[in-house]
């Protein structure tokens, strides 16, 4: 969400810090500059977009429950940001969502931002962040689930819908994705399954198979970019591997864009899965605010489609609307990971669609616009949306780990790397 309680209407949506839109931007009198009323794309969300959203929610979408993907905080880390006005942030929204989402279940996980200190979580520690959140998270999650994350910052709960119905086949599995992310410096000397995520997650999933239980994954930061450590990727990698059969999709946020990937086998390299990046509520890095809907089967639990809604903020009259069906969108025959390699398929050889595609990734922004998507734009779509490393994403484009800088760091510090 990317909640910025310092947002002013009226001021700057032009400077030269992370985020504008602040009294300390100035209130310019070129309204080409003025700061709207819902947002900016160089700026955070103000309180009077995520109030549009839930009315909209409430009356139009009317969801059965709801994922939280993380990043309730403002990026304000350059002014100084701390975990104690961090805590307002933490208070507002999560009171904000049980009072308008109230018989609603909700699952939720930690981004990066959220952390007490940016980007970083020593695993020898306590999070601090995981204590604080205990009170108001025990809305949603339950004492088993809570037990676990308080400890951890994952966790895994018997699917509920809104109205009471439970799925008892059905588990959410909250994941804790600091656990890879490269900029958690913590890594650097952390590096076997930190948090011991990987073990429990192998564990968990083990006996879910066992009970003939199925799973669906949900966390912060997606294993297939380049800020997620290609040695815990590849081991995540081989464990969706293995449990492909009972793992129905996973759904991450942290890119702001609306993207997808295949999880693909280690050996045969089918694909096996599909992950799920939805684009972000917060303007900033030239988006317009959006969520997903995701309808599956209530039998099997596998997508049948996913519904995109969007704001077009850039508009003279912002409102909240239906954008798109993926499904229809690409004219993709279902939404099983054949579909999506298909998908990568035609885009690589039609402009026309790779255009479309990341249009599609900010929402039809208009500061994200482009008229051409060349045979070099579509390969690379091709290639991120084939595969669910890094690593594997670098070799599909003919790429050496080895000359990028974060293959040259994990070369130093991941003693799994090799050449």
């Amino acid at each position: 969400m990317h909640l910025d309680f310092q947002y002013k209407e009226g001021t700057s949506n032009t400077c030269d810090k992370v985020i504008c839109c602040r009294a300390i931007n100035g209130f310019p009198s070129d309204t080409n500059i003025q700061s709207g009323q819902y947002g900016e794309y160089k700026c955070d969300s103000p309180i009077k977009l995520l109030t549009s959203m839930a009315d909209y929610i409430n009356n139009v979408v009317q969801p059965d429950v709801i994922i939280w993907t993380g990043d309730s905080v403002p990026h304000s880390e350059s002014m100084g940001i701390g975990f104690e006005e961090k805590k307002s942030y933490f208070q507002w929204i999560n009171q904000f969502l049980k009072s308008n989402f109230t018989n609603i279940p909700l699952y939720p996980t930690i981004g990066n931002h959220d952390y007490s200190k940016t980007n970083f979580e020593d695993f020898t520690r306590q999070e601090p962040l995981f204590q604080y959140l205990q009170t108001d998270w025990s809305y949603w999650l339950d004492a088993s689930a809570m037990a676990l994350f308080k400890q951890k910052g994952y966790y895994k709960q018997v699917l509920k819908l809104k109205g009471g119905r439970t799925f008892s086949n059905i588990y959410i599995i909250g994941l804790n994705t600091e656990v890879c992310y490269f900029y958690n410096f913590y890594l650097f000397s952390q590096r076997n399954d930190p948090g011991d995520l990987l073990n429990w997650l192998d564990i968990t999933l083990t006996d879910l198979e066992a009970n003939y239980k199925i799973a669906i994954l949900i966390g912060h930061i997606p294993p297939n970019g380049m800020d997620c450590n290609n040695g815990w990727s590849s081991r995540y990698k081989a464990i969706t591997d293995r449990f492909q059969h009972i793992i129905r999709f996973s759904a991450y946020g942290h890119s702001h864009k609306e993207w997808h990937n295949n999880a693909r086998a280690v050996i045969s390299a089918k694909p096996i899965g599909v992950q799920y990046q939805t684009g972000s509520i917060t303007p900033l890095k030239n988006n317009n605010p959006s969520f997903r809907v995701y309808e599956v089967d209530d039998q099997y639990f596998v997508p049948l489609k996913v519904h995109t809604y969007s704001m077009d903020i850039s508009a003279a009259n912002p409102q909240w609307a239906y954008d798109h069906e993926l499904k229809q969108h690409y004219s993709l025959t279902n939404l099983s990971p054949s579909s999506f390699d298909d998908l990568s398929v035609r885009i690589l050889n039609t402009e026309s669609l790779g255009l479309k595609y990341t249009q599609t990734q900010s929402s039809q922004a208009l500061a994200q616009l482009i008229t051409s998507c060349d045979i070099i734009c579509r390969f690379l779509i091709y290639c991120q949306i084939r595969q669910n490393t890094f690593y594997d994403y670098l070799s599909c484009l003919g790429i050496n780990k080895s000359q990028v800088i974060f293959g040259q760091v994990e070369f130093l510090f991941d003693p799994w790397f090799q050449f």
